[in-house]
This record gives structure tokens, C-alpha cells and sequence, in this order.
């Protein structure tokens, strides 16, 4: 088997995997020839769409606040009964001190959802962010996510790729412009 073969073998089964990961239905087969059914509108009809079993939003004041006391408020839903707690634990920068709401909470392995309101007091404008951490672990599977507040401060930018100058076409199918590889930066 030639190396065109086996990348052309691999990229099929990763796009089979996951246009079906998506979903936990088979897809309908439909005869060639056959029109398409069109989609039940009926309210007890599986949704395609996925969903995490844990949702977490931080809920915060817009704009730059005065640097005195500020409410946010995290908020986390389980919509399925995962069987193991789901850890929250607030960081607070050096500037600040929590003086409302807990600094860590251990929410129940139960379906639905838990709102707690912090209030921050600060001595001046933080430099750094105010990191709400809310994690899940267990043998085969985690849940993690950092709900950050930055006092006002615009997020980071990610860094936009650059395509290469040529499209790839392998086996008679196009995949589009590559991303090109940065070279390793050296540590300083």
C-alpha cells in the first residue's frame, strides 16, 4: 500500500469520525433516486445538536469599574447527572480581596443549575485577571473551564494562522490551503 493510500485512508476515517461524533443517531439512508424526507417537526424529536453535560457563564459588570467593590456572578448548569461533584474555586488578583461568596464550592453530582454572586473589594485597578476555575474529572472523561473577569481589560487576541500558498489535493479530493507550521521559538 503506497503512503498515498494511507493518508488518503486516514483523512476518510477522521472525517467519517467526526461527521458522525456529532451525533448518537445513525444517519437516515435514503435510496438513491428517493426524495429526502423532510425533517419531523414533532417536539419529542431527538435534537442533532451537541451539547457539553456542564455549561459554567460568568455573569460581570461592562466597561472599566471603579476600583472599589464589584459583583459578579458565576453560574453553573449540569444537564446530565454526571455521578461526580464539579469543583469551583475563585482566584482573586493581589489588589482584591473577596468579601461576598465562597472561594471554593464543591457543587452535587445532581442535573440542574447553581448561581452564586461574589462581591470583590479593591484597593486600585487590578493588573491581573479574577479566574473563576470550575472543573469535573473522573477516570474516562473532565469537564474544565476558566471563567475569566478583566476589570475592563480587552481579552488577548489568539494568534490568526497563515495559510500556505497552495491548496492540497489528495486522492482527487481538494482540502483547501494548509496551515502553515511556525517555527519552534527558542526559550529564552
Amino acid at each position: 500500500m503506497s503512503l498515498k493510500h494511507l493518508i488518503h485512508g486516514s483523512l476518510v476515517a477522521a472525517t467519517l469520525c467526526v461527521a458522525s461524533c456529532g451525533s448518537s443517531a445513525a444517519p437516515p439512508v435514503v435510496p438513491s433516486g428517493a426524495p429526502e424526507a423532510a425533517p419531523s417537526a414533532s417536539p419529542t424529536a431527538p435534537t442533532q445538536d451537541a451539547q457539553s453535560p456542564l455549561d459554567a457563564r460568568l455573569e460581570s459588570p461592562a466597561g472599566v469599574p471603579e476600583p472599589s467593590r464589584i459583583v459578579l456572578a458565576w453560574t453553573v448548569e449540569q444537564r446530565v447527572a454526571l455521578g461526580i461533584p464539579v469543583h469551583v474555586s475563585v482566584a482573586v488578583p493581589a489588589e482584591c480581596r473577596l468579601v461576598a461568596g465562597r472561594a471554593v464550592a464543591d457543587l452535587q453530582a445532581a442535573v440542574g443549575q447553581v448561581r452564586e454572586t461574589l462581591e470583590v473589594a479593591c484597593r486600585s485597578l487590578p493588573t491581573t485577571d479574577l479566574i473563576i476555575t470550575v472543573d469535573a474529572r473522573a477516570s474516562d472523561f473532565g469537564y474544565h473551564e476558566d471563567l475569566v473577569y478583566r476589570f475592563g481589560r480587552v481579552a488577548p487576541q489568539l494568534m490568526n494562522p497563515t495559510l500556505g500558498p497552495m491548496r492540497v489535493h489528495v486522492g482527487g479530493h481538494d482540502y483547501g490551503r494548509p496551515v502553515m507550521a511556525q517555527p519552534a521559538q527558542p526559550a529564552h
